[in-house]
């Protein structure tokens, strides 16, 4: 058998291999196509706000709830009528409506790049009732905390940046009893722009706010001393001084 025959022979195993790998492509990208579309359907919506509010309550121990779920691909998240419950069975956060416009694509960047959050009847509230104890958010960071046991040293630090975050009645209630601050705040509308927060290093940078209808009580009590305790061996670093965050702002403005 000449060469040229075996050729032309294997030629229709080879077309077929690349016609069934063409297929198979075009039924995975179809496959996802429909599959966000039929996330954005109100059924589908529906099923993941139950699966995703049952699995939180499982693993934060303590009850949630959120009444309406909607998913706009690829960047708009909108949830309405969330309530979340500290240990205490107290309010730790709800809102009638948390709408968040995220671009997904700088996350490749390590870098969180938020276009807008709008928050509507929003209430928070964060406690420190005892020296000895946590936040009342703490058990929220505990549950989905990760035990790494070799740590890369090359941590680099996720930037944050927020073009537009609009308030609207919003309440904030923040007591903390180590450090003596007693504030419960109402804002009207508050619209601020946060050109970068970086965590790691306690940067804040929020170059423009626009506040209106402020109103509520701030008490400073006096703060309780307590000793801070490094158990590091090296003397050097025994009650290192703490960090302090660093705010920067160009324009703020007040109104009634």
């Amino acid at each position: 058998m000449r060469p040229n025959e075996v050729t032309k022979k294997n030629r229709p195993l080879l077309t077929k291999i690349g016609r069934g790998i063409i297929v198979f492509l075009c039924a995975v990208v179809l496959l996802l196509v429909v599959s966000l579309l039929l996330l954005q359907t109100v059924p589908i919506q529906n099923f993941a706000r139950k699966k995703i509010v049952a699995y939180l309550e499982q693993k934060l121990g303590t009850a949630l709830s959120i009444k309406r779920l909607d998913i706009s691909f690829p960047k708009m998240l909108v949830l309405e009528g969330v309530y979340v419950e500290d240990q205490t069975k107290d309010t730790l956060l709800a809102g009638h409506q948390l709408k968040v416009d995220i671009d997904l694509f700088q996350l490749l960047n390590n870098r969180v790049q938020i276009n807008e959050i709008v928050l509507k009847g929003i209430t928070l509230k964060l406690k420190r009732q005892r020296p000895d104890r946590p936040f009342n958010y703490q058990f929220i960071v505990d549950a989905f905390a990760t035990e790494e046991k070799n740590p890369s040293p090359d941590t680099s630090a996720l930037i944050m940046a927020v073009d537009k975050l609009i308030l609207d009645k919003t309440r904030l209630v923040f007591l903390d009893v180590l450090t003596g601050n007693d504030v419960d705040v109402y804002l009207g509308h508050a619209q601020l722009r946060i050109a970068r927060i970086d965590a790691s290093k306690l940067e804040y940078d929020v170059p423009q706010i626009d506040i209106r209808g402020l109103r509520g009580r701030v008490n400073q009590n006096t703060p309780l001393e307590i000793t801070a305790v490094n158990t590091n061996p090296d003397p050097e670093l025994v009650n290192e001084k703490p960090e302090y965050f660093k705010f920067t702002n160009q324009k703020c403005a007040y109104g009634t």
